[in-house]
């Protein structure tokens, strides 16, 4: 089967670092996948490294850490990071962020950002964008995580994370920063980031991770952040969601210096003061000791779970606390003619991501993809597709088809599909006037739990099995005629055998184009010749060679 290779492309940013001189650049990847693996622990902390809280990140079994700035107030980027190798060793994913102690050796030769730049690059699987550790956008595993010198080094922060937060291709998303509003930490901090990253962070569904004072304090689920409001149908201290609209923010500020106190929302002890917006609060008020945040996303077998514990370096848990992804009902963007986007719906079965280039339409449009109410019970334009019952619709704010062909990446559970059966996946769209499912220009990563592919025209669509079929007389082409010029997009090669070969040809014996062998049961052809020039309407001949024999078809292009 012929497969279309289908490119996502990540966020448009380069890569700039004044430690490798002005000028210099290098354009990272983000990582396909959309959600880290099963049991993956971040680590969240900040002001200070001491060798007490590296020893508890090493035995807790942290896959990554992401310090929240203020390393270790020596102004020493050679003696930190030989601190960080001798105990986590010299891979170990160390993530940073600039604080406001860490400026004057930030960007100097051999200072930290170079540092923790070059360490990255050792990371095999790490991905960053942007100028790291002030406005980066990074992707480790599956976990999407944007880098900010919010209020203390570099400007456009705001707008980047906004940016970032839209395009970022992952289930779970963290926005993280060293400094904090007033309202967002319980010492005496004053206004030192302002309330727009707090909002694109929380429009954006992004976790928001921040250090800066002394102490550990966690609100619950949060709908505003400037005036804090709890989440009316979460206001449970231990429960949290995070979604667009919804998320919470902590303080993880313990990583060895001194320890201060509780100042706001008193008293200490719950339920806190100010507008019960605390879940847990730990301070020098609390006897509180060093220590670290740990969450650890995909548990209990649900990618769309995570668990929360705050731990101290004398392995007492703090805090617990679990954290929930919803499904989205819809999801929506506005694109315009020359704009490219990408569009991510979390279904109730994992993220589907539309990636939109620029000139898919004449016209501004607004696209909606949404879980439809059901799947029709419609054959196949050859009876050999199997439902899944999971899928997606897209639809526009007028009826456009688009001028480019759109990707879009489907994830899927691990509902105990074998081998044989992934393979056998691929996208389908549902035609309503003539009741029938056809099947899309598909690939499946399977160790992914993905399925790719592209489209030219909005429907519902479905994630299908291709079912070898035994009597329905072999290859066959469809539609056919395929006329262009009313939507047809591509023709369908079904009831293929193993190893198939399709050669198409004009009825004169010229060569139009070869496909391949590829998955078994499906193929399609978009129309054009191996110059990929479209070719003129009439009638070509489509040779069928596999192991079992050959076939000739006729196949009618009307244009």
């Amino acid at each position: 089967m012929f497969i279309w290779a289908v490119l996502f492309l990540g966020l448009a940013v380069i890569q700039v670092s004044p430690a490798f001189g002005e000028g210099s650049s290098r354009a990272l990847p983000v990582s396909q996948a959309s959600w880290p693996p099963p049991g993956f622990k971040v680590a969240f902390v900040g002001d200070g490294n001491s060798a007490d809280v590296l020893e508890l990140i090493k035995a807790q079994g942290a896959h990554m850490l992401i310090h929240l700035g203020d390393f270790d107030y020596e102004g020493n980027p050679d003696r930190f990071e030989r601190r960080i190798n001798d105990i986590l060793g010299p891979q170990f994913p160390y993530f940073i962020l600039v604080g406001n102690h860490d400026i004057d050796k930030w960007s100097v030769p051999g200072g930290y950002q170079e540092r923790f730049f070059k360490r990255l690059n050792q990371i095999q699987g790490a991905s960053c964008t942007g100028d790291y550790g002030v406005n980066s956008a990074c992707s480790y595993k599956g976990f999407f995580f944007v880098l900010s010198g919010i209020g203390t080094l570099g400007s456009g922060h705001e707008a980047y994370l906004r940016e970032a937060l839209a395009q970022a291709p992952s289930l779970w998303k963290v926005a993280a920063w060293h400094k904090n509003q007033t309202e967002m930490q319980v010492g005496k901090k004053e206004n030192e980031a302002s309330w727009e990253p707090y909002k694109a962070a929380l429009e954006g569904g992004a976790i928001i991770a921040t250090a800066h004072e002394h102490s550990y304090e966690r609100t619950k689920t949060l709908v505003d952040m400037e005036s804090p409001r709890v989440d009316p149908l979460w206001p449970d201290p231990h429960r949290l969601r995070v979604g667009p609209g919804a998320t919470f923010a902590f303080v993880s500020g313990l990583g060895g210096k001194d320890i201060r106190s509780q100042t706001r929302c008193l008293p200490a002890d719950p339920p806190y003061g100010c507008q019960g917006e605390w879940g847990k609060i730990y301070t020098s008020n609390h006897g509180a000791k060093h220590g670290v945040l740990f969450i650890t996303f995909h548990v209990d077998g649900d990618p769309r779970k995570a668990r929360g514990e705050y731990v101290n370096i004398d392995h007492e848990l703090i805090d617990s606390f679990t954290i929930e992804r919803p499904a989205e009902a819809r999801a929506s963007a506005s694109v315009s003619p020359g704009e490219e986007k990408t569009l991510l719906f979390n279904s109730e079965w994992g993220p589907v991501r539309i990636h939109i280039p620029a000139g898919a339409f004449p016209a501004e449009a607004t696209l909606s993809v949404t879980t439809p109410p059901n799947f029709p019970k419609a054959p196949s334009s050859q009876g050999e597709l199997m439902n899944t019952e999971k899928g997606f619709e897209i639809t526009a704010s007028q009826p456009l088809s688009p001028a480019v062909r759109i990707s879009v990446s489907m994830q899927y559970p691990e509902d105990g599909l074998s081998d044989s059966e992934e393979e056998e996946l691929v996208l389908a769209a549902y035609d309503p006037y003539q009741n029938k499912w056809t099947a899309q220009p598909s690939s499946v990563m399977p160790e992914e739990n993905r399925v790719d592919a592209v489209i030219n025209h909005f429907s519902t669509f479905q994630m299908m099995r291709v079912l070898p079929l035994e009597s329905a007389g072999g290859p066959r082409a469809f539609p056919n005629p395929c006329r262009m010029s009313k939507g047809c997009g591509f023709v369908t090669f079904a009831g293929l055998p193993d190893d198939a070969r399709i050669r198409l040809f004009t009825p004169a014996g010229e060569r139009v184009l070869d496909i391949p062998p590829g998955a078994p049961g499906v193929a399609v052809w978009d129309g054009k010749n191996e110059s990929g020039q479209p070719v003129a309407s009439g009638v070509y001949l489509a040779l069928v060679e596999s192991p079992q024999g050959r076939k000739l078809l006729k196949v009618a292009v009307l244009r």
